[in-house]
């Protein structure tokens, strides 16, 4: 009678694999961003991982840029600037492109009602990292807010705007910049003013640009 031990065993290493697989798929964490899908690459860059530009590509899920990035493209590239950063108020969606080509993008929320985010031409003033955010509004007042950490801040306009990463919000991209109220019953609003990114876009952009980087808001 054949011996089919060495058979079975193979059996069993392969569902064993195969439900391994599963349990990873099952536990991987969801970014929490309104459904738009996100990179992996994205993702190791905030765990502190080195990845090309090339590998931000594609997005799945990310906004469409408008018509006018061609324009702001081609107006920098006459001023020599290689990267450029580009935030739609209007989609709540962040690009960074360099030499012309799309490098990464990533869903934002921007300032809410009466702190609304600036629009025009900046550049990257300075970074910072690992920064306490303090309320220059007094409490009772309703923009009020408690000390926040943020992890990775581009400084672009003055006084106090950034581009930075908000660990605190739930909701980034369409609709993010209104109040809402999250599945857990806890209540959001747009930023006092600055451009809200998840934090693994707070690393990406830190690591990519550069002080005189051009950011254009829109």
């Amino acid at each position: 009678m054949p011996n089919r031990r060495p058979l079975f065993v193979a059996v069993v290493v392969v569902i064993c694999a195969m439900v391994a697989v599963m349990a990873r798929l099952i536990a991987y964490p969801a970014p929490h961003v309104l459904p738009h899908a996100l990179t992996l690459a994205s993702e190791q860059s905030a765990m502190g991982e080195s990845t090309p530009i090339a590998r931000g590509l594609p997005l799945v899920g990310a906004a469409q840029p408008p018509a006018q990035v061609a324009t702001i493209l081609s107006q920098a590239r006459a001023q020599g600037q290689a990267r450029v950063i580009l935030v739609s108020l209007q989609q709540q969606w962040l690009w960074a492109y360099q030499d012309g080509q799309l490098a990464f993008n990533t869903p934002v929320s921007t300032g809410r009602q009466g702190l609304e985010t600036p629009t025009g031409i900046f550049s990257v003033l300075y970074k910072q990292r690992n920064i306490t955010f303090y309320s220059p509004w007094p409490v009772g007042s309703p923009y009020y807010y408690t000390p926040e950490r943020v992890n990775y801040a581009l400084y672009f306009h003055d006084v106090g705007y950034y581009i930075h990463d908000a660990p605190w919000k739930k909701q980034f991209g369409p609709g993010s910049n209104f109040p809402q109220t999250n599945p857990d019953g806890t209540t959001e609003n747009g930023s006092h003013g600055c451009v809200n990114v998840p934090t693994f876009a707070g690393a990406w952009l830190y690591q990519w640009a550069g002080d005189g980087t051009e950011i254009a808001i829109f």
